[in-house]
């Protein structure tokens, strides 16, 4: 991994995982954060993890002292201009662990439902999906012998047959929004969970659902008004390793479920 810094104001650091600090995805980056201070990491390949990066990216960022640090995603683009965005954020007090916006139909929001199921029930839930997606073939053997308990369910709320089907059928132990193309978290929570935003232990999936499961069991964020574009996996690929990689953040997840949170 590699950081490249453009200097700027430091109330607000925004942080920028990407695989090309020189690509057009970048360049739009530094015209839509411009006069602030933004850290690029660049980092590629099959190593690549997404966790890690922000968390790289974020321990440099506390360094120069701000208020709140913005992870986004380099694949994103202007809507509303950022200036009045950091000046309505710099305006919250008291300040809170995290501050999401508001969702809009430009901005994706996914809903994120954990439900506890019977190991049966996930089986016959990822059956299904093996036979949609053969990328995940291989999840019922597997998830069998781990004795998945919990299921989590992402949906668009835009999408609203997916989203109602998902609300008639599952009861939730928790339900909370993943914004994990663009959001706010303040020095002191960050410094807080030892600098770091996001569960390295995940790679690539899953780690914004661990940190959004969190914040929402602290309680402590707020909303702000702000619309900002985002393009669909400009940057990222779903392909079988990434499928394999899911699996192990899957039974990772569990294993926090029953070991580290309550509902």
């Amino acid at each position: 991994m590699r950081l490249f810094e453009i200097n700027g104001k430091t109330d607000i650091v925004f942080v920028i995982p990407t695989a090309d600090v020189n690509g057009n995805y970048s360049k739009c980056c530094k015209l839509l954060y411009k006069n602030w201070y933004i850290i690029f990491v660049q980092s590629k390949g099959p190593n690549f993890n997404f966790g890690r990066s922000c968390n790289f990216g974020i321990k440099r960022a506390l360094e120069l002292n701000p208020k709140y640090v913005v992870i986004s995603n380099d694949d994103i683009y202007k809507i509303d201009d950022i200036n009045n965005f950091a000046k309505n954020l710099l305006k919250i007090k008291p300040i809170p662990n995290a501050v999401l916006i508001k969702p809009t139909d430009k901005k994706p929001v996914l809903n994120c439902k954990i439900i506890k199921v019977p190991s049966v029930t996930a089986l016959i839930y990822y059956n299904i999906k093996a036979f949609i997606t053969p990328f995940y073939k291989f999840y019922p053997a597997l998830l069998k012998k781990y004795n998945l308990k919990y299921l989590v369910l992402v949906s668009d709320p835009n999408k609203n047959k997916e989203h109602e089907l998902n609300r008639f059928i599952y009861k939730p132990k928790a339900e909370f929004r993943l914004q994990g193309n663009f959001f706010v978290l303040s020095r002191s929570f960050l410094e807080a969970n030892g600098s770091k935003a996001f569960d390295e232990t995940f790679i690539n999936s899953f780690e914004d659902v661990d940190l959004f499961y969190k914040i929402k069991l602290e309680n402590n964020y707020k909303f702000i008004k702000f619309k900002i574009g985002a393009y669909n996996s400009g940057t990222f690929r779903f392909d079988q390793l990434h499928a394999f990689r899911g699996l192990a953040n899957t039974i990772y997840f569990n294993y926090k479920l029953e070991k580290n949170y309550k509902f």
